[in-house]
């Protein structure tokens, strides 16, 4: 199956927008092994084709919702124990105000940045990729996934397969 570059490079930007890591994936790849080229192109559709979007029926949505909810509270759990750590430092007497202000600044700001790549824009269609990032970063374990039907699941693990390569 022969692709033109600039197709491949649409493709890949398109699926790896929301995922830095199978975009450095790709890049690293494509930069490194430049007569690979066929090579990679075959390797990258493989893996987009394994990961096509599979479409979640109304029930299934409601628990991949209830899913990222319960990562997004963990989430949110983690930044204020990150702001939580700082005040802990102040409150010692280990940073002075100033100090302990700009930390807790900069830890929410860049949670934030975070949250706001990972959850801004859901939409139904994205839900199986976060799930999968959300267990790749251990918010979410494989386990609390139960409800979610088998082939949803293997997506996830699709997913998990790559962002992990």
């Amino acid at each position: 199956m022969e692709i033109p570059v600039e197709e491949l490079q649409k493709l890949v930007i398109q699926f790896a927008s929301k995922n830095k890591e199978i975009y450095d994936f790709v890049n690293i790849h494509y930069v490194e092994s430049e007569d690979a080229e066929d090579e990679l192109f075959e390797e990258t559709i493989a893996k987009i084709n394994r990961i096509m979007p599979y479409e979640l029926s109304k029930y299934q949505k409601k628990i991949a919702r209830q899913i990222i909810e319960i990562g997004l509270q963990r989430e949110y759990q983690n930044g204020i124990e990150k702001a939580e750590a700082v005040i802990e430092k102040w409150k010692s007497g280990k940073l002075d105000n100033r100090d302990a202000y700009l930390s807790i600044y900069k830890k929410l700001t860049s949670h934030d940045k975070h949250l706001a790549r990972r959850y801004d824009n859901m939409s139904g269609s994205k839900y199986l990729m976060i799930i999968s990032e959300q267990v790749a970063d251990g918010i979410v374990s494989f386990d609390e996934l139960g409800e979610l039907d088998d082939q949803a699941r293997q997506v996830i693990q699709n997913w998990l397969d790559v962002i992990e390569s």
